[in-house]
């Protein structure tokens, strides 16, 4: 049961032994990294590595998992097709009977996603759905900004006659 709900968990699940090769991957790790189990298999997860982090993030990663047990955080990697994506991770060492470190289980979540989601909700606010241009939230917002900086500013406005029926027509429906 236990490994079924492993297998199919939306985030990537890695576990590799005390000398950081990986032993086992779930199938939403091949999901998201585009590596499958064989290919990852007995090599370090530094396949994923994006090159994003300074050695010193890297440095602190092993510290808090050296001496904590754990680490989590956001960190950027590399699918096996180039691409960069960015990703909440947990890893937990997990320890033999004399304390010493037998394996690294690690479990993560790709937020690709979750960031087009959330950009995508912030266009909305701010634009209207049928002409793409700048929404009344928006203006104000943006003319709000202006007025703080005390900077000069026109406003043109333009009335549109029955311009709700063309967008009632042929707007996005809600």
């Amino acid at each position: 049961l236990l490994k079924d709900i492993v297998e199919n968990s939306y985030q990537g699940v890695v576990i590799t032994n005390s000398k950081n090769e990986i032993i086992y991957t779930n199938k939403a790790f091949s999901n998201i990294t585009g590596y499958s189990f064989e290919e990852a298999k007995g090599k370090n997860p530094s396949i994923l590595k994006s090159n994003y982090h300074s050695k010193d993030f890297y440095k602190d990663m092993w510290h808090k998992l050296i001496h904590n047990g754990h680490f989590e955080g956001k960190i950027y990697n590399k699918r096996k097709n180039g691409e960069l994506y960015e990703e909440i991770i947990f890893i937990k060492t997990i320890k033999d009977e004399n304390g010493n470190i037998s394996y690294y289980f690690s479990f993560f979540s790709d937020l690709t996603e979750l960031k087009k989601a959330q950009e995508q909700a912030s266009y909305n606010l701010y634009h209207d759905p049928l002409t793409k241009l700048i929404n009344q939230v928006g203006f104000f917002e943006q003319a709000q900004r202006i007025i703080e900086k005390n900077e000069s500013f026109a406003i043109v406005y333009i009335d549109l006659d029955n311009f709700s029926t063309i967008n009632t027509k042929f707007g996005i429906k809600k």
